[in-house]
């Protein structure tokens, strides 16, 4: 696959709501994504693969999940599951690390394979650390030296690069402009990264130092004692779920331990509170709908971590109308550039 390959799948990014900075930051994770997986001799067999399969003696709940990536190597299927943090990647030895290899959703998705005639031999988590640096003021440097500062703008102005990479004509008439100015009133401000030139820098930095960046965490692995144990916990779950009036808030209590997990407030609470009203405005009928019978990894965690929550979202089918947190979002949209990017691996 060659960089031009590559750059066909940069207009999921730019062409996305997300802002400049943000742009910028996906683009260079996204120039640099394909040096970690060009040594991977597995075949790609499928991404965003929608799976479902019915628990026996379970009532008529389904199990279901959509894998990011599946492949095949000598006879073997392997699982690829993407994620983007905001922590160091290169530490496999923290808790992050350690929940994924224990994750219910990895679970959950080794029966759904093995159930759909994929019996998956290993889960690979293809971690991407989300960038958090930002736009900086760039340093003069010194125009007369032979050696220029890189990053500098003696270097732009010299070599028309910027940490190397060469610029184009809107970067270096927006220079010129600003060495105008500042011939004629040496008090200006020092020029500031745009998010382009911020993007170009980071994505140096990315190349220097990929292990900083991208990790392979493999052979996570589940025994049939493990499947079992988890498959006789889904079904608990789906009898207590199917016992519980769904029309009588009562009985699906609040756990406000919840209201302001990983940093974002649920998207419930001004309802919880009695700030707002569930049938009002602010609320809407869930997009993406699932069956009522439909157990999914999401639908779990939601039912284990606040069951107010759980009936709001999966009984009365609300979300409120905002947007999602921009961690979220850049999230998702770095998951649409990996299915693009292992799709081509698949088709070509």
């Amino acid at each position: 696959m060659t960089i031009t390959d590559v750059s066909s799948l940069l207009p999921i990014i730019t062409k996305s709501e997300l802002p400049p900075v943000d742009k910028a930051r996906a683009t260079a994770l996204a120039l640099n994504y394909p040096s970690q997986w060009e040594n991977f001799d597995g075949n790609i067999v499928a991404t965003e693969m929608e799976l479902k399969v019915e628990m026996k003696n379970c009532n008529g709940w389904v199990l279901a999940g959509i894998i990011d990536t599946l492949a095949e190597r000598d006879g073997e299927y392997i699982m690829i599951e993407h994620k983007t943090r905001s922590g160091d990647v290169d530490n496999v030895g923290d808790g992050y690390y350690r929940r994924l290899a224990h994750d219910m959703q990895i679970t959950m998705y080794h029966i759904l394979l093995e159930c759909n005639g994929y019996p998956v031999e290993q889960t690979i988590y293809d971690v991407v650390r989300k960038l958090t640096t930002l736009c900086r003021r760039i340093p003069a440097g010194k125009m007369g030296d032979e050696n220029v500062k890189v990053g500098s703008r003696a270097e732009m102005c010299k070599l028309g690069s910027y940490h190397g990479m060469d610029l184009d004509g809107k970067d270096l008439a927006w220079l010129a402009a600003y060495m105008e100015k500042l011939a004629v009133d040496d008090t200006l401000e020092p020029l500031k990264e745009s998010p382009k030139l911020y993007g170009l820098r980071m994505a140096v930095a990315i190349a220097e130092r990929p292990e900083k960046y991208f990790k392979q965490y493999g052979q996570i692995r589940r025994s049939y004692e493990e499947v079992e144990h988890a498959l006789a916990g889904l079904r608990q779950v789906c009898q207590q779920i199917d016992a519980t009036d769904p029309t009588d808030l009562a009985v699906w209590p609040m756990n406000t331990a919840q209201c302001n997990s990983y940093g974002t407030a649920c998207e419930f609470m001004d309802v919880c509170a009695g700030v707002q009203d569930i049938n009002g405005d602010q609320y809407q009928d869930r997009k993406q709908r699932s069956c009522p019978k439909e157990l999914s990894h999401s639908k779990l965690c939601s039912y284990h971590g606040c069951k107010r929550k759980y009936h709001y979202r999966y009984n009365m089918g609300k979300e409120h109308v905002r947007q999602r947190a921009p961690a979220l979002e850049f999230g998702s949209v770095m998951h649409l550039y990996f299915a693009a990017y292992f799709d081509m691996k698949k088709n070509g």
